[in-house]
């Protein structure tokens, strides 16, 4: 395919408020370089911008059908919610408690509370009357992911804790404020999953120079997190998109790997301390061998 004078030769990642996107793949245009493309026409600019010159505005976009703004847990008649807001001018995770089953919330909570970072990708998990509550927050200058645990059903919250720090995003990675709704997106989020006393927290990132599924534990109830395992670890693969559930003694992880497009699983039954071999759901015949 001929170069059209506006895609860069070196693949530029765009970091879209957790979502990241590459410039070149398969030789063709993202959807929304089309579509900006197609604004310059009709407003009548005749420059072709470079992708390092495109500006994608501020959208409040849902996220993709798998990830959802309002994470939302149960734990019997105790709903909790939390989402994130920047009517303040600085985007934070906001959380309400409700004790009855819905029909009443109390006030709100500023989990995040950070003045000068942008927090977003959120997700929360309950047990009892401990909730806790996972984000990405960017206040360091670092992308890092932190956590906060209720033991009062959501009244108040403890210290924060930063369970990872990301690092800084590479130089050929761009952050645009909000998240466009396309199916390439490639999505940094985060998971939380109960069972009993153990918390486990899930993301997926490139500090290393390649996407991978991350995971910590903690077994005292979220007071402390051990060293992070690697659960995709994939030197060649772009893993992402990741689900996170416990059970018991039982843990179990799913996300999505390119180049292959390919659903890969991976479990636990010893509370995540070792983890089976990386299984490819879209593999013929009975799974079980997997790939080390």
């Amino acid at each position: 395919m001929e170069n059209l004078g506006f895609v860069s030769e070196k693949p530029t990642y765009f970091y879209i408020g957790g979502v990241v996107k590459n410039n070149m793949k398969s030789n063709k245009l993202p959807k929304f370089i089309f579509l900006a493309i197609t604004l310059t026409i009709i407003i009548g600019i005749s420059a072709s911008p470079t992708l390092q010159q495109l500006i994608v505005q501020e959208t409040e976009a849902a996220r993709k059908k798998d990830n959802s703004l309002v994470p939302i847990a149960t734990s019997r008649d105790n709903v909790y919610v939390a989402w994130d807001s920047n009517k303040t001018g600085n985007r934070e995770i906001l959380f309400r408690a409700s004790s009855d089953g819905g029909n009443t919330f109390g006030e709100k909570i500023n989990i995040s509370n950070s003045t000068n970072g942008r927090s977003d990708m959120q997700d929360v998990a309950a047990s009892g009357n401990n909730v806790y509550v996972t984000w990405c927050d960017d206040k360091t200058g670092d992308m890092e992911i932190y956590m906060r645990k209720s033991t009062d059903g959501g009244q108040t919250f403890g210290n924060t804790t930063m369970l990872k720090s990301m690092g800084t995003l590479p130089s050929n990675i761009k952050y645009i404020p909000y998240e466009q709704q396309d199916p390439e997106l490639i999505q940094i989020d985060t998971n939380v999953a109960l069972s009993g006393n153990n918390v486990y927290a899930m993301w997926w990132e490139n500090k290393t120079g390649n996407w991978e599924v991350l995971l910590s534990r903690s077994i005292d109830g979220g007071q402390t997190f051990e060293d992070t395992i690697n659960i995709s670890n994939s030197s060649t693969a772009f893993s992402e998109r990741a689900q996170l559930a416990a059970d018991g003694n039982n843990v179990y992880v799913t996300w999505w790997e390119e180049p292959g497009r390919e659903p890969m699983f991976r479990s636990s039954n010893d509370n995540g301390e070792t983890f089976g071999p990386v299984l490819s759901l879209a593999a013929n015949g009975t799974l079980g061998s997997g790939k080390e």
